[in-house]
């Protein structure tokens, strides 16, 4: 909404209750495994699912929700600016749309600036190639420099997938987020019956710290 970042966008009934289910069931989750522990000084590195599809944009469906809700992931960046500044967002759209497209699309990229995060499309980062020896089907992965600081210990990362259903793998829940990782042209030619095998190969190497399952 062009009111974003207002009181009066603030007081929206449907923010208020986002906001507070974040903070109620973060609070609660942190009360049992105590991740913001983890996060004093130290990047979060936060991966919404973005596709191109958005409200109104002449399917069938008026709302065709494939995207993480912009609404919480707003909820969330003001939740982890408690325990560090140091707020990054990640993405490869799908579907072969630039990612700064989709940002600009979903809202995220005025997100970003009101929160003061980083903004960073995946397809701009070089690569580096990880081997994975217990992996069955993908042994080499390309995988975006940032996520070294993942792989290394040195980041938290945050996958925000979007509750929604897949030809492949039957529904998404916190594994298919991870497909968003690779370059583009690699996570097409993955997308098969071997889908399911390839995310477990692709998770040994990057696994979330918290996953916050999108629903609305």
């Amino acid at each position: 909404p062009r009111n974003y970042g207002s009181a009066e966008y603030f007081s929206r009934p449907d923010i208020q209750a986002i906001y507070s289910l974040v903070n109620h069931n973060l609070n609660a989750l942190d009360d049992r495994i105590h991740f913001s522990e983890r996060l004093a000084g130290r990047r979060v590195i936060i991966k919404p699912n973005l596709v191109t599809v958005y409200h109104q944009m002449g399917l069938l469906e008026e709302d065709y929700p494939e995207t993480t809700d912009p609404r919480l992931l707003d909820a969330l960046l003001a939740y982890f600016k408690r325990f560090t500044r140091n707020l990054v967002i990640v993405e490869s759209s799908g579907r072969g749309v630039p990612t700064r497209g989709s940002y600009a699309v979903a809202g995220i990229d005025r997100l970003a600036r009101y929160h003061s995060a980083e903004l960073i499309a995946l397809e701009e980062q070089p690569t580096l190639r990880y081997f994975v020896p217990r992996a069955t089907v993908q042994k080499e992965i390309a995988i975006p420099a940032i996520l070294a600081e993942v792989i290394s210990g040195q980041a938290f990362f945050v996958s925000v997938p979007k509750l929604k259903t897949n030809l492949y793998t039957s529904i998404t829940l916190g594994c298919k987020n991870a497909m968003g990782l690779l370059p583009y042209n690699l996570r097409q030619r993955g997308h098969h019956y071997a889908l399911d095998q390839k995310l477990v190969d692709i998770l040994q190497l990057v696994m979330p710290d918290l996953t916050i399952i999108d629903g609305l």
